[in-house]
């Protein structure tokens, strides 16, 4: 298969020419390190117990992280930052 057959189906989001690759992965980098790195952790619990959970247990698993993520010190922070008109700062 193609990278552009793969992003034809959806199963990646983007392709990038040889010679830009290494910029490209430095900006994605560089974007999750300016994430919450909680909130992130949760994302990947989520997304590892996604193949083992019925329907019912995942919704139940993300209904209780998305309840964790937003009585969490980053949460407070991006809703500061975001009334403040400033970029946040997580820890």
């Amino acid at each position: 298969m193609t990278a552009e057959t793969a992003l034809q189906w959806e199963m990646i989001w983007d392709v990038f020419a040889d010679n830009d690759f290494q910029n490209q992965v430095r900006v994605l980098a560089e974007t999750l390190s300016l994430q919450p790195s909680s909130s992130l952790r949760l994302i990947r619990k989520a997304f590892n117990l996604s193949s083992q959970n019925s329907l019912g247990q995942q919704l139940d698993l993300e209904r209780d992280l998305q309840r964790e993520a937003g009585r969490s010190l980053n949460y407070k922070e991006g809703i500061q930052a975001f009334i403040q008109k400033r970029q946040p700062n997580f820890d």
